[in-house]
């Protein structure tokens, strides 16, 4: 837990400077497939290894499809001569975050 909350604070303080966010994305548009994909076929290992070959490669192209629009639309606010928008757009991504994993818990099953 305590690797999990520094690597969130260094996320959190790494998407409001332009340069270091672009460098950050960068490194994780190789980080987060990988991730997803080992998770994905972990958390099936008990399957039949063909769905499980499949399931991992489902998870890591998803994975990769979300970072490519998030670090897209990162990279070209990161080029807007003025700081601010990349500050809020940050900003608006932590709150976006918050709210969606407060979702479950508010909503009935």
């Amino acid at each position: 837990m305590t690797i999990a909350g520094v690597a969130c604070a260094i996320e959190f303080i790494a998407d409001k400077v332009p340069w270091v966010d672009s460098m950050w994305d960068s490194v994780h548009t190789f980080i987060r497939p990988i991730g997803a994909a080992v998770l994905g076929a972990r958390a099936f290992m008990h399957t039949d290894p063909a769905v499980q070959v499949m399931l991992a490669i489902l998870c890591g192209g998803l994975a990769l499809s979300g970072h490519s629009v998030k670090a897209a639309t990162r990279l070209a606010v990161n080029h807007s001569p003025e700081p601010f928008s990349n500050i809020a757009l940050s900003l608006a991504g932590d709150a976006a975050v918050q709210l969606q994993l407060g979702q479950p818990s508010t909503s009935p099953p």
